[in-house]
């Protein structure tokens, strides 16, 4: 697998994940977007969630977010799990640009409150996002797991487009 960007295997893996949950019978239709280590996938399953992965808390990095939200059909819900350089950089994207992501849930969009109290230069626990992520409505069961070819196909039916290259 090739990309020339993080943003692409990202939106082609949260493009996969809402498939795979509405084949199952769950909505798809409740988004996380988490950050560098602030991330569960076994809590984002186990809640039905579709997650978006930033690499990092740059503007780059979380306007991927915005345009693959924006070219997706709309969530109810969107999360977002900023992840705290713990210094200031104009090349961070700011808490408004987080914000702008989470406005895309169309009942409900929020960001992390212990991430914004102090964001960019607070810390935020490794576990943090267990804890946020744990409170998430449960969606149970979960999804049969995702067969590999399953998975290959999503990823190069969404990705391709965006410069996602699978061999």
């Amino acid at each position: 697998m090739l990309f020339t960007r993080p943003e692409a295997l990202s939106a082609a893996t949260a493009d996969v994940y809402r498939e795979w949950l509405r084949a199952a019978g769950k909505t798809g239709d409740r988004a996380v977007v988490e950050c560098g280590r602030q991330l569960d996938p076994w809590q984002v399953v186990r809640a039905g969630l579709v997650p978006y992965w930033c690499e990092s808390a740059t503007r780059r990095s979380v306007a991927g977010a915005e345009l693959w939200l924006a070219g997706s059909s709309a969530f109810s819900s969107v999360d977002v799990l900023p992840d705290p350089p713990g210094m200031a950089s104009p090349v961070l994207a700011g808490l408004p640009q987080w914000r702008a992501a989470a406005s895309f849930g169309r009942r409900r969009g929020a960001v992390d409150r212990l991430a914004a109290r102090g964001y960019p230069t607070s810390a935020v626990p490794t576990g943090h996002a267990t804890e946020v992520l744990r409170n998430q409505p449960y969606d149970l069961p979960a999804p049969k797991p995702l067969r590999i070819v399953d998975a290959l196909t999503g990823l190069r039916d969404s990705g391709t487009q965006q410069g996602l290259l699978i061999c």
